[in-house]
C-alpha cells in the first residue's frame, strides 16, 4: 500500500548554564514530503542528507549514489537492494527509487547506519528519528482515493489526502513550509502551481499572470494528477459518487468531463475519453 507522508525536520539548539539548567532554546522546523511502500519509509536523500550533515554525490551514468558522514561511506544504486556500506554489502528493505527526478531511500536504514534512534507511534503513524540534540519525525497521511467521503470532503473544499481545504486560504508560505520545495513550480493555465505527488497546489486560481505579483497569495484550487493516482474511468466514478451535475465532451480541450458540486466547491473530473481512465481531478470554488 501507497501511502503519502509528511517529512518533519526539528532541529533544536540549546545552551545550558553551569548548573546544567536549560537557559534558551531556539528551534526551526522543516518540512518535506516523502512515500510509504510495501510498509518502509522512503525519504527524500538530499534533505535527509543535509539533516545528518553528510555529503552526497551522484552518478548519472551508474544511477549510484554516494553518502560520506564522518568516516561511514554508503554506496547505493537506484533499483537494488543491495547497499555498500564501508566496503561490505548490507541487504536493505526497499532499494532506492527515484520520484520526480528525486531519489528516496528507506528512512530507517540511513537513520541507523548514522546511528540514529528509531521509535514508532502505530497510533500516529510516526516515525522518529533521534540523532544527538536533532529529532527528525516521519508522519503518514492516507492515500488519495474517489470514495464515499469524496462529495462530503468537496463540501469543504478539500480531498482527502490533502491537509488543506480551500475553505481555510492556506497561503503559497505554509504549504512550502509544509511540504518544502516542489518538483516543479509555474505559471500554468489557471493560476501559479505548485507540483507535488499526487497533488499540485494552485494560488490565485483564474488570476492574469500579470497581474499575479499584486494580489494576495492563497490556495485556491487543487489538481490530483496521474491516471494511476486515480485510477478510474468516468463510469466507475459515478458509480461511486451518483449522477454528477453535468458531463460531456469539453469545448475548450475536446477532453472527456465529469462535474460534480458539493457546498461552493465543484469537482471536475478529466480523461481523453469518456472510457478511459481520469486522468484529473480539479477541485476549485464555484464561480
Amino acid at each position: 500500500m501507497k501511502w503519502r507522508i509528511i517529512l518533519c525536520i526539528i532541529v533544536l539548539f540549546a545552551t545550558f548554564t553551569g548548573s546544567g539548567t536549560l537557559a534558551s532554546i531556539a528551534s526551526s522546523k522543516t518540512t518535506y514530503s516523502g512515500e510509504i511502500r510495501k510498509g518502509t519509509t522512503l525519504v527524500p536523500v538530499r534533505e535527509v542528507s543535509k539533516f545528518y550533515e553528510a555529503n552526497i554525490s551522484w552518478n548519472q551514468s551508474k544511477k549510484k549514489l554516494l553518502i560520506k558522514r564522518d568516516s561511514n561511506l554508503i554506496e547505493l544504486t537506484i533499483g537494488s537492494q543491495v547497499a555498500i556500506v564501508n566496503g561490505e554489502n548490507v541487504s536493505i528493505t526497499h532499494p532506492p527509487i527515484l520520484i520526480n527526478n528525486k531519489t528516496y531511500l528507506p528512512a530507517r536504514f540511513i537513520a541507523e547506519m548514522f546511528g540514529a534512534k528509531v521509535s514508532w507511534d502505530s497510533n500516529e503513524k510516526k516515525a522518529t528519528f533521534s540523532l544527538q540534540d536533532k529529532a527528525l519525525s516521519v508522519v503518514s497521511l492516507p492515500k488519495f482515493e474517489v470514495d464515499s467521503e469524496f462529495l462530503s470532503l468537496v463540501n469543504v473544499g478539500k480531498i482527502k489526502g490533502s491537509p488543506y481545504s480551500l475553505s481555510d486560504k492556506t497561503s503559497a508560505d505554509e504549504i512550502l513550509s509544509s511540504y518544502g520545495e516542489p518538483y516543479a513550480e509555474g505559471y500554468w493555465e489557471g493560476g501559479y502551481g505548485l507540483k507535488y505527488s499526487p497533488f499540485t497546489y494552485y494560488v490565485n486560481w483564474n488570476i492574469r499572470e500579470q497581474d499575479f505579483h499584486i494580489r494576495d497569495i492563497y490556495l485556491t484550487a487543487i489538481v490530483v494528477n496521474g491516471e494511476s493516482k486515480i485510477n478510474k474511468n468516468p463510469a466507475e466514478v459515478k458509480k461511486i459518487l451518483g449522477s454528477p451535475y453535468s458531463e460531456g465532451i469539453s469545448e475548450m480541450d475536446g477532453r472527456y468531463f465529469v462535474n460534480y458540486r458539493s457546498g461552493n466547491f465543484e469537482a471536475y473530473f478529466s480523461s481523453r475519453t469518456k472510457h478511459s481512465n481520469v486522468t484529473e481531478i480539479l477541485l476549485k470554488e464555484i464561480y
